[in-house]
This record gives structure tokens, C-alpha cells and sequence, in this order.
């Protein structure tokens, strides 16, 4: 501030009103004083002294009350006798606002008093600070831009203050026009956001006009981008992109490039790409203008099929939908390697849930495969065969194959969803072998003895017509008039031959299913099978079966099988009273 004084030299020629005190005139230089607020204001007051003698303490004081304060400054001096002198008062103007005050000027000596007013005018001042601030921030979240004034003044200032956001391109963005106004000492703030800017470095520049009085700011703040993660890995025959920021919150809308074909993460910060062929790929991730480059390679895509049927568990493999030769297979402690079409067996003489691991390569694939137990249950209701088919819970089977073995053919039946087939009994006798079989089940073999053979009815006709199941080629030739099994007509054999007869029938069945062996044979397309089971009361020994055919591969889940030429053979050293074996021939 300004340090103000009223020349001495001008109170001769703008002498005011003088103050007489005794024999000394005190003469203040004005008695209007202009000042700023908050600075010092100096009052000179001249006294002389006309006298011979010297005048001692004389107290000049200036007293000023505003605002409820009271201000005050004193000097007491010596005047000698003829003397003129001049005193300043100095006082410091408190910040208040502009306008006329008036102050007291005192003037006491030994034996007076004396008082006069003189004005103080404070001036206006327009003065102000214009501030701006700006964050650095990671992109995704908003840019606040804090302005604001701060006053300085001693009145109230009024005015405007604008707001513009560039890029670092000098594009205009954003702006801000509003006005303010600020009381003494005052400040006004506004925070002006900018929504999700990119990242980038940023200008912005602030222009006030207070009160007359113009001001500008700039300054600058940059958007970095995110910092973020990307995982690339290939599975179940796709490429899955992921994308994560370092605080492992996903990033939505990250541009992914693979081999040229742009994508887009979603929500959960996830993309994928079916490849179409094996091979090296590049996958470009970008977040916020930031590329991070990956290689991956695709292997072939393997799949795995699995089931058991006619006593074997199967697995295909296949290679982008086509069969893989060569692929091991591990199940139960055997390796085999898949054939030309894919495929590798093994046998299973007993249920349960089995493991199988195919060895591809790029990596293991472990299937399990349920092997179940079926269950024939034949049962003889009057002139009808009846077989249900159930498994190891007492369900029934459905769609299973039933087949229905005499002395004279065989005849194939296929279950209900009550997992029963209706065999009419017209024209049979004797002993019956009835097997069961359904993919995924080890089958059941059971023999049965018939009763003498039903006589012809319209009624064993009819039963015999409507009977359900769908039946193969393979028919069961009704026995020739006058056989075992027929009908006898009355009067040709007297009632204790027809006894005699029945007797040898029902031990002739009781030997077969109780002391022989059963062997059925049957061909499915280019497989033969040969199933062996052993007679219920005694064990199998020294069993020998061969057969004439074009082999290229036997299995057997009991005993040796071996191709010699054109013969297959097969021996087992014992087979356990009712114990079954299967033997399985890959024909050429």
C-alpha cells in the first residue's frame, strides 16, 4: 500500500481553519484524506508557536469509530517558543468498504482543549484471484474442472467467467459461459465435468471479466489409459479372449483382432473365435488406443464318443469331425490304438461305470462308460412265453433284443417301454434258451422247459398273431405232425406211453440246462460272435470251439482265441458252473 502525506508547503496556500490553543495555532494540512483500504494514512498537522516561551506535552490525537471499532493515534510533543512545526499522524485504514468516514482530531495542552473532524474517503478497489484446477485421471472416469474467483476487493465485484476444453488436437470439446458474484473477501466456485474423456493430453483455458477487470488462466491435464490384462487360450475347439483390468474388474467393449477379424468384448470381458483350421493365430487386444499383440496355436479339435454293446466298450475319436487312426486308448490297464475308422474296443464281462483315458496329441480326454446288467425273467402263463426284461435296479428295459433258441430255429423279439415280449407257445416243446441284449448292458442267457407242444386253436392262432415285438428272418419251424411236441390224436397212444413220453421230454430238458453247455452263434455285419455258457450244475472244462471264416482279429473275454488259416479257434481250460464267455470275431 501506498503511504500517503499532504505536502506542508501547500497548508500556506490552503490554510484551513486553525485551531487555537493558547498562545499556539495548530493548523491541519486538510481535512480530507483519500486512501485505499488497508493501507497507512498519514495526517500532518502543523503547530506553531508565536510565543517566548516553550510549550511542553502538548497531545495530538485522532480518534475513528467504524464498524463497531474504534481506532486511535497520539503523538504528545515540545514546542519551543517561536517554533513551527509540522506532525504526522499515521493510521492504519482497516479493509472496509469504499465511502466518507469521519475521524476526531484532538489537540490538548496544559491548560486547554481543542477538537475538529477531518474526513477520511477510502477508496474502491476491484482486485481478485482467479484460480483453476484439474486432475490427472485413468479413462473411464470423469474430468471435474474446478474454477473459481477470490476476492480482494472492499466491495462487491459482479462479472462473467467462461470455461473451454480443448484436445491435444486444439479441437474445442467443452465449455462453460456463466456469472458471478462475489461479496468483500469473498469467493465463488464452480466445477465444470467432462464426461469420460478419452485418453489423451487436454488444455484448458478460463477468462474472467470482473468488474472491469479481465483475467485469464490455462493449464492442462492428461486421460491415461487403463492398465489391463489380456488371456488367450484355445478349448473345446474355440479361441476365448478375455480381457481384465489390473483390478481384475472385466473391460467391456475391448476391441479384439483375430487374424483380421475384429470383435468386441462383452460384459464379462469375453470374446470368442471358432477357428476353421489348425495353425498359428495372432490375437491383437485394444483398450483405450493401447494394443497388446498374442500368438496362439490351434491344435486339431479332438472328440471323444463313447458305449458298450455286444459285450464290448467302444470309444471313437475323431480328429475335426473325422476318424483318428493311431490314437491310444487305456482302459483297465490294456493300450490299444485306434483303427482306420477311429476306433478301439475292449471287453467287459461285468457292470459297472468304466474309466476310459484317450492319449491325444494335446493332452488326455478321460470318459467314463456305464456298463449295465441285464436280466431275462421268462415265465410260462398257459399257452404264452412270457419275457421280461429288467436291469440290476428292476426296471424294465426297452427296446432290448430278446432271442428265443429251440432245437428248431430261433426267433428275435424287441422289449415295449414295459421292457416285455409274448412269445406263443403253439407247436413248441422242450428246451428253451431265451437271451436278452440292449446297447449298454451285458445280456442275460436263461433256458426254460416247455411243457408238450399246444395243439392248433383258432385261439393260439389269434395269440400267436397279435403277439408284440418285431420279429427277424429267422423263424422257428413248427415241429412236422406225428414229432415229439405235436399234438397226438386221441387213442393213438395209450395214456401210459403219453406218460412215459412226457417223462423223457422233461428229463431230456433238465439234462440240457443242467448238465450241457449252451453255445449260441451269431453274425452282426462284419462281427461273429460266439457265446459259450456253462450247464448250471457243474463247471465247464476243456471247452474247444473252432470255426471256418476269414479272420483278421478274435478277442475273448474267457480263455485263448487264435487264428490258424482259415479257422478261428478258441479253447477255454474251465468255465465256473453258469459262467459265460464271449468270443469276437473282426471278419475280413
Amino acid at each position: 500500500m501506498k503511504r500517503l502525506s499532504v505536502a506542508v508547503l501547500l497548508a500556506l496556500l490552503m490554510l484551513p481553519s486553525a485551531l487555537s490553543a493558547g498562545t499556539l495555532t495548530v493548523v491541519p494540512t486538510s481535512d480530507h484524506f483519500s486512501v485505499p483500504p488497508g493501507s497507512v494514512v498519514t495526517i500532518p498537522i502543523r503547530i506553531t508557536n508565536p510565543g517566548n516561551e516553550s510549550v511542553q506535552n502538548v497531545s495530538i490525537e485522532l480518534l475513528w469509530g467504524v464498524n463497531g471499532s474504534e481506532y486511535r493515534v497520539e503523538k504528545t510533543v515540545t514546542v519551543a517558543a517561536s517554533e513551527s512545526r509540522v506532525v504526522d499522524l499515521n493510521l492504519r485504514v482497516p479493509f472496509i468498504g469504499s465511502g466518507n468516514y469521519t475521524a476526531l482530531l484532538i489537540v490538548r495542552g496544559p491548560n486547554f482543549t481543542s477538537e475538529r473532524n477531518v474526513t477520511i474517503a477510502v477508496k474502491r478497489i476491484v482486485q481478485y484471484s482467479l484460480n483453476v484446477s484439474a486432475l490427472n485421471i485413468t479413462y473411464g472416469s470423469d474430468e471435474p474442472i474446478r474454477v473459481g474467483v477470490t476476492s480482494y476487493s472492499n466491495d462487491p465485484i459482479q462479472g462473467g467467467l467462461e470455461v473451454y476444453v480443448y484436445d491435444e488436437n486444439g479441437t474445442l470439446l467443452q465449455e462453460y459461459a456463466g456469472g458471478l458474484s462475489v461479496g468483500p473477501g469473498g469467493e465463488w466456485v464452480r466445477t465444470v465435468i467432462v464426461s469420460r474423456p478419452r485418453p489423451g493430453r487436454y488444455r484448458v483455458v478460463v477468462k474472467a471479466d470482473v468488474s472491469g477487470v479481465r483475467e485469464e488462466r490455462q493449464l492442462s491435464f492428461t486421460v491415461a489409459p487403463r492398465e489391463f490384462r489380456g488371456y488367450v487360450f484355445y478349448t473345446n475347439g474355440r479361441i476365448d479372449i478375455r480381457v481384465l483390468l489390473k483390478n481384475g474388474s472385466p473391460v467391456k467393449g475391448a476391441l479384439v483382432d483375430v487374424n483380421g477379424t475384429l470383435l468386441y468384448t462383452d460384459s464379462r470381458g469375453e470374446a470368442f473365435y471358432t477357428p476353421r483350421t489348425p495353425g498359428w493365430y495372432s490375437v491383437g487386444i485394444t483398450v483405450d488406443g493401447v494394443r497388446r499383440d498374442y500368438t496362439l496355436r490351434v491344435p486339431k479339435h479332438y472328440s471323444v464318443s463313447s458305449g458298450f454293446e455286444n459285450g464290448m466298450v467302444w470309444v471313437r475319436v475323431l480328429s475335426d469331425g473325422r476318424p483318428s487312426e493311431g490314437v491310444t486308448v487305456e482302459f483297465n490297464g490294456q493300450n490299444r490304438t485306434t483303427n482306420s475308422k477311429g476306433y478301439a474296443k475292449f471287453y467287459a464281462s461285468k457292470p459297472g461305470m468304466y474309466r476310459v483315458t484317450v492319449y491325444t496329441p494335446e493332452g488326455r480326454i478321460a470318459v467314463f462308460v456305464p456298463v449295465g446288467k441285464l436280466f431275462a425273467i421268462p415265465e410260462i402263463r398257459r399257452d404264452v412265453l412270457v419275457v421280461r426284461v429288467r436291469d440290476s435296479s428292476g426296471n424294465p428295459v426297452g427296446n432290448a433284443t430278446v432271442s428265443v433258441v429251440t432245437s428248431s430255429g430261433e426267433k428275435t423279439f424287441t422289449t415295449g417301454g414295459d421292457g416285455t415280449v409274448r412269445v406263443p407257445l403253439k407247436g413248441l416243446s422242450g428246451t428253451v434258451m431265451i437271451t436278452a441284449s440292449a446297447s449298454g448292458y451285458i445280456g442275460d442267457t436263461e433256458t426254460i422247459s416247455l411243457p408238450p407242444a399246444v395243439a392248433s386253436s383258432p385261439a393260439n392262432e389269434s395269440s400267436s398273431q397279435s403277439s408284440p415285438g418285431n420279429v427277424s428272418n429267422s423263424q422257428i419251424p413248427t415241429a412236422a405232425p406225428g414229432t415229439v411236441g405235436s399234438p397226438v390224436p386221441k387213442g393213438e397212444l395209450p395214456w401210459v406211453a403219453s406218460l412215459l413220453l412226457s417223462l423223457a421230454i422233461f428229463s431230456a430238458a433238465t439234462y440240457i440246462s443242467t448238465m450241457r453247455p449252451h453255445v449260441i452263434e451269431e453274425k452282426l455285419d462284419r462281427y461273429y460272435f460266439v457265446r459259450v455258457k456253462a450247464p448250471r450244475m457243474r463247471a465247464l472244462k476243456d471247452f474247444r470251439w473252432e470255426g471256418g471264416m476269414n479272420a483278421v482279429e478274435v478277442r475273448a473275454t474267457r480263455g485263448t482265441a487264435r487264428i490258424e488259416g482259415s479257422k478261428v479257434v478258441w479253447s477255454i481250460d474251465e468255465l465256473e458252473p453258469g459262467g459265460e464267455a464271449v468270443l469276437q470275431v473282426v471278419l475280413g
